[in-house]
């Protein structure tokens, strides 16, 4: 017969205040850091995006290779976000990347001073202000944690 030796209470490992501390700070600074990313990705692809009606009257291969440079970056820019929250573990870092670039396309639709439009009035324009909203919209979305089955 054998008996069972009595085992010690197993402690928890909670963390410290101080790993909490330190944890909150990083995601802070990570998130801080990925704002700035998104206003500087937001200010070049958007100036960048002026370019795609640059040679629009030049004849077919132009327009079908912007609309084609458009989808391609529609999709690395969700991809980018994507990689911006599982980098970070946590929702609030594609947050973050998506706010600095939204704010850019916000300001880049409004009025300067001399009365000229970054973005003009044009279908691509357009297509590139909506596709990159919901392009990151929809990495926003799907990279909030998921539930598992209890």
């Amino acid at each position: 017969m054998t008996t069972t030796e009595p085992q010690e209470p197993q402690q928890s490992k909670r963390p410290t205040v101080s790993e909490d501390t330190v944890s909150s700070v990083l995601t802070g600074a990570t998130c801080v850091v990925l704002f700035l990313l998104g206003l500087v990705l937001g200010t070049v692809s958007t100036v960048s995006a002026g370019w795609l009606t640059r040679y629009w009257d030049g004849g077919q291969p132009a327009p079908a290779l912007a609309i084609a440079a458009l989808v391609v970056y529609v999709v690395l820019l969700y991809v980018l976000c994507r990689l911006a929250a599982w980098g970070g573990r946590r929702q609030s870092a594609a947050v973050a990347f998506a706010l600095g670039y939204a704010v850019v396309l916000f300001a880049a639709t409004s009025y300067l001073p001399g009365g000229d439009v970054l973005l003009q009035d044009d279908p691509v324009h357009y297509a590139f202000l909506i596709g990159a909203m919901v392009a990151l919209a929809a990495a926003v979305v799907r990279s909030a944690p998921r539930r598992r089955p209890a």
